[in-house]
């Protein structure tokens, strides 16, 4: 599982984790990964940011503006995790919680999202062979993310979760300038 974070991962993966186990327990997981998508977006935005960092701001008045903000959109079992949040002073870890919530959904679906990256554009047949290729490595339902990167020469960089393959002609030309520097 690959986790992209900001970096209060460890604050944040005991909240992730019991946040995807109740939603997974109450057939909620897609309604879940919504709030907390949504809640993310809030924790991330300048001014709420700013009053999230402010130490004359209490929980109560923080979760109550969370609150306000969602109140149309997080069920109430979500409205206690974000109090839940507030009360421990980890409002500024949402995001970091829903990118693990998300991992811990993939890694449940069997999915994993695949960035390849290469010299030239891949046509429908390209895009369906790698897919393939990949499903059947990985053991996953894979999503591609295609890119085109020029400066590549050659050939291609797949990322699959923390999984990195450089097939790439200037990866190669690197490790060999690599393995010549070492003499």
């Amino acid at each position: 599982m690959t986790e992209k974070t900001t970096g209060k991962t460890t604050y944040a993966r005991p909240y992730a984790k019991a946040a995807f186990e109740y939603a997974g327990e109450h057939a909620a997981v897609v309604q879940w990964s919504d709030m907390l998508q949504f809640a993310a977006h809030v924790a991330l935005d300048d001014r709420i940011n700013a009053l999230i960092n402010n130490p004359k701001l209490n929980s109560e008045r923080l979760s109550a503006l969370f609150l306000d903000i969602g109140k149309t959109y997080f069920s109430d079992p979500f409205a206690n995790f974000i109090q839940i949040l507030a009360q421990a002073h980890r409002l500024q870890t949402l995001p970091d919680v829903a990118a693990l919530f998300e991992a811990y959904r993939a890694e449940a679906e069997k999915r994993v999202d695949v960035e390849v990256t290469s010299a030239f554009a891949l046509d429908e047949a390209g895009k369906d062979h790698f897919k393939s290729v990949l499903e059947k490595r990985l053991g996953r339902h894979v999503t591609l993310q295609c890119h085109v990167d020029v400066n590549l020469i050659g050939g291609a960089i797949i990322r699959a979760g923390d999984k990195v393959i450089d097939g790439s002609a200037r990866g190669k030309l690197a490790q060999l300038a690599d393995s010549l520097s070492s003499l």
